[in-house]
């Protein structure tokens, strides 16, 4: 239970950042992972680490506005992959 709470935070603080800098499509695949990790955590599990893969994953997110790198939200975006991935090896 204390590791759903805990990847519940980061996928919403995830959820949050990419929101902010323009990322909706992440954003709502983000949300609707968020609650299949009480509801299917097997699933949940699966569409997260099938995020970090191929083209266009969650790994080739670089975060940027008017063509300027935004480099405090792509250290956090960075953190919080990682803290995730290692949260859902666990589910």
């Amino acid at each position: 239970m204390k590791n759903n709470e805990e990847i519940q935070n980061v996928i919403s603080s995830l959820h949050l950042l990419l929101q902010k800098c323009g990322k909706e499509n992440w954003a709502t695949k983000l949300a609707y992972i968020h609650k299949m990790i009480n509801e299917d955590s097997d699933q949940a599990r699966y569409l997260i680490i099938t995020s970090f893969s191929g083209m266009g994953s969650l790994n080739d997110i670089v975060l940027s506005l008017n063509d300027r790198m935004l480099v405090d939200e792509n250290r956090e975006l960075d953190h919080l992959r990682k803290r995730l991935f290692e949260l859902a090896q666990q589910l």
